[in-house]
């Protein structure tokens, strides 16, 4: 299942990369001012086609690093819950060993009062 999720995934991201690159050489003669920063850096003559690649590309990168953390919280969890398991097993393993009582309490009174 996780093989054609990861197929699936890159399927996606291959089509949404080409149809990003066929809008941008559909734009590629349009040129327009771009301002990254405001009286820093700008650009009075940018093509329209770059300037779709590169926020396209920064998105990607911006999600990969989302991505990436969201992965590693999944995998901390998953250490957690391991180190959990492995307690509780620890604990059912000394559970076992314990010696089985002969009666409870409320046993021993049932018994006490048959015998009078």
């Amino acid at each position: 299942m996780q093989n054609i999720l990861g197929i699936l995934k890159w399927t996606l991201v291959v089509v949404s990369l080409l149809f990003w690159l066929l809008v941008s050489l559909a734009n590629q003669g349009l040129k327009v001012s771009f301002k990254l920063v405001p009286n820093s850096f700008e650009w009075q003559s940018f093509p329209l086609s770059s300037l779709i690649l590169f926020i396209v590309t920064f998105a990607y990168i911006v999600f990969f690093l989302i991505s990436i953390f969201d992965n590693l919280e999944n995998v901390m969890e998953k250490r957690d819950l391991k180190k959990k398991i492995s307690d509780l097993e620890y604990e059912l393993k000394e559970l076992r060993n314990e010696p089985i009582r002969k009666g409870t309490e409320t046993d021993n009174i049932i018994q006490e009062e048959q015998k009078v």
